[in-house]
């Protein structure tokens, strides 16, 4: 039987959080959703801690928008 190796997916901006090779307003949404619990996918839970300290707050928030807002 073949071993599979995943690779999980990473965006080229740490703040595409959906992966899609844009960072917009529904990054930023589901980053709250994250945020307020209603977001559970655990890739997107991953992807939402935009500043890899373990925990998805308003700050990896504020990084997205930053992101978004710079264009």
């Amino acid at each position: 039987m073949p071993t599979v190796t995943r690779t999980p997916l990473v965006a080229s901006d740490p703040a595409d959080i959906n992966l899609d090779g844009q960072v917009d307003v529904l990054d930023v949404q589901l980053c709250v959703n994250v945020f307020l619990g209603s977001e559970i996918d655990p890739t997107t839970v991953a992807n939402a801690d935009v500043n890899r300290d373990g925990a998805v707050n308003v700050l990896d928030v504020q990084l997205i928008v930053k992101a978004y807002l710079r264009g």
